[in-house]
């Protein structure tokens, strides 16, 4: 078992553009790999707009399942279900990553007021 966090990394950026993800990936694609699942603790961290579709082809061409809690295990995107949950999760991230926009903004507003 291995743990990849990303501290510090806008999940707006690509995953081969985060130091952790980046790793996690080059791994998965060596030789000796050495797993065949990569859990991912929280989606609206982890992921924006279609980061979520690009990793689990890499994964799954390396015959790496990604689990998510919120689909209960590994997510299939032949299973409906998980395909409407997949758009679900995707559209509530970029909200966050708004609402955290405006956030920052505000602050940084008020702060220039005072």
């Amino acid at each position: 078992m291995a743990e990849y966090f990303d501290e510090g990394c806008s999940r707006r950026s690509s995953w081969l553009k985060r130091p952790a993800a980046s790793a996690l990936m080059a791994a998965a694609g060596s030789v000796d790999c050495g797993f065949d699942a990569v859990i991912v603790g929280e989606y609206e961290r982890a992921f924006c707009g279609n980061q979520f579709r690009d990793v689990l082809a890499a994964l799954a061409a390396r015959g790496i399942q990604l689990w998510l809690p919120e689909a209960g295990g590994p997510v299939d995107l032949e299973d409906p279900a998980h395909q409407a949950l997949m758009l679900l999760l995707g559209s509530q991230s970029r909200r966050e990553v708004l609402r955290a926009r405006h956030r920052v903004l505000a602050a940084m507003r008020t702060q220039a007021c005072a």
